[in-house]
């Protein structure tokens, strides 16, 4: 038995185990399954890559085309448009109907009332909401420079009318001299042709008469200019009687006071 083992064991070793080749194209070339596995080539993701190429290019053809289309059909929907109008009789009613309307209340009248005298407001009767009627006193100003600058006015005037009367009285004695120089002249010239006066006292009396009546124009002159100052100085104190005046405020119109900015005490500045 052990030889018969020993001689299986022998046999064993001896045999060989031989993989056959491939049998190759006709041309020589390997057959592909005689390659390595590392060489060979996958088209897997080159065949996703076109599909998702392709798809998304038809996509954007599509968008492009539909586009297009809904841009067509909404030039022929505005083309084509009709628009509807909805229409009512009219009818007559005899009810009432209520319109309520925003708005403003404003007055028939209204008037901003500035000072035109400076000085102190000694007295204010009114206030706001207060109904006043066209003169009533609305506040009384106590105005010490004017009243004296009237004062001071109302004395020049005097000075000036005094001034007038006396040259009044210089024409008046002018005048009075002229008359007594032209009888003189008169009779002095008589005389003097007859021979009863000399000749030089017949030129004294004539010249005397042509000073008298020179002296007469001036004063006549005199008085033109002392009128004229009285006028002047008339016209001032009427202005100064027409600031003092103002002094007092008063209402130009009926209605009701909507503001007050002063008091009693207050400093105010005359407006030109």
């Amino acid at each position: 038995m052990e030889s018969s083992a020993a001689t299986r064991t022998a046999n064993r070793s001896e045999t060989t185990y031989e993989r056959p080749e491939p049998a190759g194209a006709a041309d020589g070339t390997p057959h592909p399954a005689s390659q390595p596995s590392g060489a060979r080539i996958n088209r897997r993701p080159f065949w996703i890559a076109a599909a998702l190429a392709l798809t998304a290019v038809t996509w954007g053809a599509y968008g492009h085309w539909r586009r297009d289309a809904l841009a067509a059909q909404t030039q022929h929907e505005v083309a084509d448009v009709r628009p509807s109008v909805q229409l009512a009789r009219a009818t007559k009613t005899d009810a009432a109907t209520n319109l309520t309307l925003p708005g403003n209340t404003a007055a028939f009248e209204r008037a901003q009332i500035f000072a035109r005298a400076t000085g102190y407001i000694a007295e204010r009767p009114v206030d706001i909401g207060s109904r006043v009627h066209a003169g009533e006193l609305l506040a009384r100003i106590v105005a010490p420079d004017l009243d004296q600058q009237l004062e001071q006015a109302k004395a020049t005037l005097g000075q000036r009318q005094a001034a007038l009367l006396q040259v009044v009285a210089v024409v008046n004695q002018t005048q009075a001299n002229m008359d007594l120089a032209r009888v003189t002249n008169g009779r002095t010239s008589a005389l003097a042709h007859d021979g009863w006066a000399t000749q030089q006292n017949a030129d004294q009396s004539r010249l005397n008469l042509a000073a008298q009546n020179a002296d007469l124009t001036s004063a006549q002159a005199g008085v033109t200019l002392a009128q004229a100052n009285v006028q002047a100085q008339l016209a001032t104190v009427h202005q100064l009687l027409e600031l003092t005046g103002y002094e007092q405020v008063t209402a130009p119109f009926d209605g009701v006071v909507a503001a007050r900015n002063v008091d009693v005490g207050d400093l105010i500045s005359g407006t030109a």
